[in-house]
């Protein structure tokens, strides 16, 4: 069974821990032992010295000191006594237990030296010797008292067999501590052994999701905390498994966005300029495929190279660089006149660039035959003019793309990168994210996919309507119950601002000739704005009656109200006007250009009334059945 790293950890520190505690133990015990040890010794050799000095008898008889010699011998018979000796005061040995060699380094210790320690308050002193016979010694001596001769008794004892009890003390100590810790070690594996099983059970299903096999699924026999783990790791698994599905059809949602605008848009690394992501439109310029393409570096493709520098030094001090002309290099070795807009955003937590580029090769040509005609002979001044005008003309045409680019690039960075952050968030922290955080992640990335989309589809509205491609589908209908949704739908959405909105109509028909789509649509986004730019706590009065063979639609809120300056732009394209709305809602711009554009496609009229602080009231016609008849 494998032991994962955290509890091998766990059992290594359990055994460092018990090593470093028995150890301690070890030196604690032996330290108090040799203390108790040398102690009781040393009472002992008080006593031996305190017998023989108070042994008159002994004492009182004349030399060789027969009696004496017999006595000492039979303390130097007692464990821990290495010799006893006697001397008078003239310092001469009378009677010794030690051989002649021994008596030799005793004398020469220099006996007569008195700087010892007196013992509980007695005459007898301690030193400690050490002799190369008899190893370290603790020298006790007493005075002789009760006899004229004088003197000192002298009872070595003897370290060694002190070392030899605390050296089995600790042999036993260490024996006792062996089987306690091998008996430890043995329960704590058995234990450490089938959590393990289950903590690797875990560490392999988290190591499935890792590699996103969100299918995984994993059964553990515990049924304590590490089963309720499970159980939880499990559903979270099912979970991030749908939110998973939700944010690649949200992925998906971008890319369709990306290849919609048909515009060429590449995203780069910041540092390397690697190529992160390009749409078809891209491949396309390149004339190479999407596979092949992102296996490139952007510097790749420029003719010159250093230009790559130079624009990262423009875009580091402005921020954004718009419109930058350059060369580049297609595959089939073609040179593209282009121009790059770049804007800094962020992908999987780190900065990276979208590129918007364009391609100007027709106005690169225009501008070769307008500097060719300024050679040619008045004969063909005329056909320079025209051509001048057709330069003129791209060069508006490309100012209004650029314009476009940019709006492009900043309108959708900021959802954009909410997009990537959010989804990289939940793929690098999904074991840390509950339900309630997916949740709210999910909401802001519809809601910033819904900006995406209402400002792609605003701007095909634009490419539609200036391209002429308008598709009219004139019906004879009632207006009515297209007002009444709208007003029903945007009753619900008011109720956030505590917002009233208020309906009258004096018919139960309203018939025009007219097409539905642009009905709806103009309509929708005049009373959006209505509640987009009112103050909480207002009214909106929607109002539709037959006047004059026409049918007229009025919408008054009670908002901030427009500036004449502001009214004289109000219809205009990419506007943005001095009022914001007041609940943070987004704006493209772009409505109002659209409503004019989509009216007067069906021979009807919009119009506006406001008062700087009064509100505001837009009037939109409709032609009446009548009026055609």
């Amino acid at each position: 069974m494998k032991i994962s790293k955290l509890l091998q950890k766990t059992l290594i520190i359990q055994l460092v821990l018990f090593a470093v505690v028995a150890i301690t133990i070890s030196l604690v015990s032996s330290w108090n032992l040799r203390q108790n040890l040398l102690a009781e010794y040393i009472s002992k050799g008080v006593v031996i010295t305190k017998s023989i000095a108070n042994y008159k008898e002994q004492f009182s008889l004349n030399p060789p000191y027969t009696h004496l010699q017999n006595l000492i011998e039979q303390f130097s018979h007692l464990e821990g006594v290495s010799y006893v000796f006697v001397h008078d005061a003239a310092q001469q040995i009378i009677a010794h237990t030690f051989t002649n060699k021994m008596l030799d380094e005793i004398l020469t210790e220099d006996i007569k030296v008195e700087a010892f320690a007196e013992f509980d308050g007695t005459q007898a002193k301690i030193r400690t010797l050490h002799l190369v016979t008899l190893g370290n010694i603790t020298d006790i001596s007493y005075p002789i008292l009760t006899s004229e001769i004088g003197g000192q008794i002298h009872v070595g004892m003897s370290h060694n067999t002190i070392e030899k009890r605390i050296r089995h003390a600790i042999f036993i100590q260490i024996v006792v501590m062996g089987l306690l810790f091998i008996i430890t070690i043995a329960i704590t594996y058995f234990f450490i052994e089938r959590l393990s099983g289950d903590l690797n059970i875990l560490i392999e299903g988290a190591k499935q999701v890792k590699i996103k096999q969100f299918d995984t699924v994993i059964q553990v026999k515990s049924r304590h905390e590490i089963g309720i783990l499970a159980d939880t790791f499990n559903a979270m698994v099912t979970e991030i498994r749908d939110y998973a599905n939700h944010l690649q059809q949200s992925e998906e949602r971008f890319r369709i966005i990306t290849e919609t605008i048909n515009i060429p848009l590449v995203i780069v690394d910041e540092c390397e300029g690697f190529i992160l992501y390009a749409n078809s439109p891209t491949a396309t310029l390149f004339k190479t495929t999407m596979k092949q393409l992102l296996a490139y570096k952007l510097t790749d493709f420029f003719v010159d190279i250093s230009e790559w520098e130079r624009i990262l030094e423009r875009f580091v001090y402005q921020g954004v660089v718009s419109g930058y002309e350059t060369q580049f290099k297609a595959f089939n070795h073609d040179i593209l006149h282009i121009t790059l807009s770049l804007q800094l955003i962020i992908v999987h937590n780190e900065q990276a660039i979208l590129i918007a580029i364009q391609d100007i090769a027709d106005r690169k040509r225009a501008e070769s035959f307008g500097s060719m005609a300024k050679s040619l002979e008045e004969t063909v001044a005329e056909r320079t003019r025209e051509l001048h005008d057709k330069n003129t003309r791209l060069t508006q045409l490309n100012q209004e793309k650029n314009e476009l680019l940019g709006i492009v690039a900043h309108d959708l960075k900021n959802p954009l990168s909410a997009i990537l952050g959010m989804s990289e968030d939940i793929e690098a922290s999904f074991d840390e994210i509950d339900k309630e955080e997916l949740i709210e992640l999910a909401k802001k990335i519809q809601i910033s996919s819904r900006q995406m989309f209402e400002l792609i589809t605003n701007l095909l509205d634009v490419n539609a309507i200036e391209s002429g491609r308008i598709n009219l589908e004139l019906k004879v209908l009632d207006i009515l119950p297209i007002i009444e949704f709208l007003v029903a739908h945007y009753i619900e959405i008011a109720k956030i601002k505590n917002i009233t909105l208020h309906f009258y109509h004096a018919q139960e028909q309203y018939i025009s000739l007219t097409d539905p789509n642009i009905v709806r649509q103009t309509l929708d986004n005049v009373i959006s704005n209505a509640v987009k730019y009112s103050p909480k706590d207002k009214n909106i009065y929607i109002q539709i009656v037959e006047v004059e063979n026409k049918i007229s639609c009025k919408i008054q809120d009670e908002g901030p109200g427009l500036s004449f300056a502001d009214q004289q732009k109000l219809f205009s394209k990419f506007t943005r006007l001095t009022p914001r709305p007041t609940g943070k809602e987004h704006s493209t711009g772009l409505g109002l250009f659209i409503v004019k554009k989509l009216v007067s496609a069906i021979n009807g009229n919009v119009s506006c009334e406001s008062k700087l602080g009064k509100g505001s009231t837009f009037t939109i016609e409709f032609p009446s059945v009548i009026a055609h008849k």
